[in-house]
């Protein structure tokens, strides 16, 4: 699973220079990754144009259903799903986050070795991937949002400070799900057959993150376990502020928890990424 010996990095080391040097290496990182993806836009945009596939039969189907039964589904009203499907399409591209096939190819190929001999944890530079592929993703998929959403005639009207707080949910959110997964990647230390893995945790994602559909729509026990579980609080939370159906202090609270699994998160991925880092070394060697 390794290549040639190397020095474990149990946790980011710390850079010469302070926050300046951090600044810089977050800088290079961006512009690096901004000149490779200017060279696939088109690429970029096909890619944003298929992912509006999946919501868009969603919103179909429960607006259909709506529409069948008097014109809402437990209060949602086909204008109520198309506005939160279109708005969860949105969190979804601004939360992306790298899969674990990309730690997985890294230590089959030996890429690690290369990776593991810098003065920064690799996780840096995937999070400046991470960011500069959402902003140059959303200039292209706010317009087709807009144009959907005229389409099947969302609105949203959410009060001032629900709007306000959705930003930095998302925000949270953008960290708890590159946290989360990034911890769920070293598993690839291990094995690297995650098609299994990673299958269970999409399906996890889509059915207790309210991508299939509002969790309120669900059985109770999928409710609890959407609760205890973090794809409400990286999908779901930020969505429902768009829509506007939390109180000052429930949401309030829901982002306290949102905080809290983002934490548990980085813990949960120190602790991964120092045994796996030490297996990996072991095998190496």
């Amino acid at each position: 699973m390794g290549g040639q010996p190397v020095t474990p990095i149990d946790e980011p080391r710390p850079l010469p220079g302070g926050l300046a040097r951090w600044i810089d290496t977050y800088r290079a990182y961006s512009v690096a990754e901004m000149a490779i993806t200017a060279q696939y836009r088109m690429n970029t945009v096909m890619w944003l144009i298929g992912l509006l596939i999946e919501p868009i039969i969603y919103l179909v189907v429960w607006t259909t259903i709506a529409r069948a039964q008097g014109g809402s589904v437990q209060g949602y009203t086909a204008s109520d799903f198309a506005t939160y499907y279109l708005a969860l399409l949105v969190v979804r591209q601004a939360t992306i986050a790298p899969s674990p096939y990309r730690q997985a190819n890294r230590i089959k190929r030996g890429e690690m070795s290369a990776l593991l001999l810098r003065p920064i944890h690799p996780l840096h530079s995937d999070l400046a991937d991470g960011y500069v592929q959402k902003l140059s993703s959303l200039f292209v998929l706010i317009p087709l949002v807009v144009g959907v959403g005229l389409a099947f005639g969302a609105q949203i009207h959410p009060p001032l400070w629900s709007a306000l707080m959705f930003v930095p949910a998302v925000f949270v959110a953008g960290l708890l799900r590159f946290f989360f997964q990034y911890a769920v990647s070293c598993i690839a230390f291990w094995t690297d057959k995650l098609d299994g893995i990673w299958q269970g945790y999409v399906t996890m994602q889509t059915f207790l993150g309210g991508i299939l559909a509002p969790l309120p729509l669900l059985p109770l026990p999928l409710r609890i376990m959407a609760t205890i579980l973090p794809f409400r609080w990286i999908f779901s939370f930020p969505t429902e502020l768009v829509l506007g159906r939390l109180t000052v202090q429930t949401a309030l609270a829901e982002f306290a928890v949102q905080i809290a699994w983002t934490l548990l998160s980085i813990l949960l991925l120190h602790l991964l990424w120092r045994a796996g880092i030490k297996r990996y070394s072991a095998v190496g060697g």
